[in-house]
């Protein structure tokens, strides 16, 4: 079984990217799948979930085994297993 979930995780132009403009996108891309909402870390600082997987880039793919560990990690700028 497969599941797509995806991450909206902001690293940059916090003021503009905001739930609300994360409705209009999925709207326009007509895209149907969950999307998530990354935590900010309360001080301005790399979003929860981001730091947590240290994602670099974007976009980032993340494929999660069963027991919910980080199997294989791919960015623009590097894949790697973890």
């Amino acid at each position: 079984m497969s599941l797509l979930i995806a991450l909206h995780t902001v690293f940059e132009h916090h003021n503009v990217m905001s739930p609300e403009a994360l409705e209009v996108f999925i709207h326009e891309n007509r895209l149907t799948f969950p999307i998530g909402i990354d935590a900010p870390d309360g001080r301005g600082g790399v979003p929860l979930t981001k730091r947590a997987y240290k994602i670099q880039g974007t976009p980032t793919l993340i494929l999660i085994d069963r027991q919910v560990v980080p199997a294989f990690i791919f960015s623009d700028r590097k894949a790697t297993s973890a």
